[in-house]
């Protein structure tokens, strides 16, 4: 799943046994870095656990649940989202299930722009560019550096923060 995405997921139980369980209940504390959306069969929402009181639950029967919810962003690429779900019932103790493990996609998305006070300047006249970046992406972009190649007929007077001009190229190093 993407960082700041949202994923369903399915929880299936049966009986597999010769008698009905009764006061059958399904947990499921959500992962962490997730946030509740919806949920499916009359499941409720309360601190961060999904429950669904199924009631009775035939010799043989079986069925399914799901419930989605929202991931956070930003979040490291490869982050690993594990859900636990637990099913109880008057008769039995507790069973609990399979681990289900989601992995986290993310990926910086740089975005840069320059712009310049006017499109017309004077002979010997200091123009400043103003160069915008961003991240619109869904985790940290590390060992950033913006290079901006100097128009021809310019001399370079000095960049903020601290930039570097070699040979018409300014480096400008953001860092993260």
């Amino acid at each position: 799943v993407d960082a700041g995405g949202q994923f369903t997921y399915t929880l299936s139980y049966a009986n597999s046994g010769n008698a009905d369980a009764t006061g059958v209940v399904l947990t499921d504390p959500l992962p962490g870095n997730t946030t509740f959306r919806t949920a499916t069969g009359g499941g409720s929402h309360v601190g961060g656990t999904v429950t669904w009181n199924l009631g009775t639950v035939s010799a043989g029967d079986s069925g399914s649940v799901t419930v989605s919810v929202d991931v956070a962003s930003p979040l490291p690429d490869g982050t690993i989202l594990s859900n636990t779900a637990t099913l109880d019932s008057s008769e039995l103790n507790q069973v609990v299930s399979n681990t289900a493990d989601v992995t986290v996609d993310s990926a910086p998305v740089l975005r840069v722009s320059k712009s310049a006070p006017s499109p017309f300047a004077r002979p010997g006249e200091t123009v400043s560019y103003t160069i915008n970046y961003e991240n619109v992406g869904s985790d940290a972009a590390t060992g950033v550096v913006v290079r901006d190649t100097l128009p021809q007929n310019v001399s370079f007077v000095g960049a903020s923060p601290s930039g570097m001009e070699v040979n018409g190229v300014v480096t400008l190093n953001i860092g993260t």
